[in-house]
């Protein structure tokens, strides 16, 4: 059996389009479980140069630049050090085999929030960049991609807390969290997918125990 590896990904960008410039990228690797992970303390992030992305056609809507723009200094900083487009893909394909390398891994599964923003923005990049049209330079497969809020709407609303209305407001806020920062965002996304995963790793324990006892 193949040996996996999770990492968590988190884009900014200057459109809500699959074609959307990025001008951020952060990603970190993580065990559901909440096991130890080699190179998880490591992360990544880098900030992307917008006009490298417009080199390749890349969408810029004016509404988001617009939004940024009005963006507290504090938050705009994590965009300080931009690098090219070309060199932030490699950056991050470099980032996911070191990271498999270091946890003897077999493939990598790629976390994001959402199936219709980051990664589809991230697979035109890859194409556009490095104008491959099968795909060939992403580092993930495509059947090894998970929706974090599906996987948290589904098991607290069917198994952890049934019929409840808001299953995010169960999960316990995480200090320090910064909305729109990338890293911040990618930690967030690990911290809500181990909370829930613990909770229905508890929950089995718990029946499991009862089922012995009849």
């Amino acid at each position: 059996m193949k040996k996996q590896i999770n990492i968590a990904v988190d884009i900014e960008t200057l459109s809500k389009r699959s074609t959307a410039a990025i001008i951020g990228i952060a990603a970190r690797a993580f065990d559901p479980n909440g096991g130890c992970v080699e190179g998880e303390e490591k992360g990544f992030h880098v900030a992307i140069d917008a006009t490298s992305c417009a080199m390749f056609g890349m969408d810029f809507d004016p509404g988001t630049v617009e939004w940024w723009s009005k963006k507290p200094e504090e938050v705009k900083k994590q965009f300080d050090n931009t690098e090219k487009i070309k060199s932030a893909l490699s950056q991050l394909s470099i980032f996911i085999e070191d990271i498999k390398l270091a946890n003897d891994a077999d493939e990598v599964i790629i976390w994001c929030q959402g199936t219709d923003f980051d990664i589809p923005i991230l697979r035109n990049a890859f194409v556009c960049v490095n104008n491959d049209r099968e795909e060939k330079t992403l580092p993930w497969k495509y059947s090894n991609v998970r929706d974090s809020r599906t996987f948290i709407l589904d098991t607290i609303t069917r198994f952890i807390a049934p019929g409840t209305e808001d299953p995010y407001s169960l999960i316990p806020k995480r200090e320090g969290w910064k909305t729109h920062d990338a890293l911040s965002d990618v930690d967030q996304l690990i911290h809500n997918v181990e909370w829930v995963s613990r909770r229905l790793n508890d929950l089995l324990v718990q029946k499991g125990v009862k089922g012995g006892e009849r």
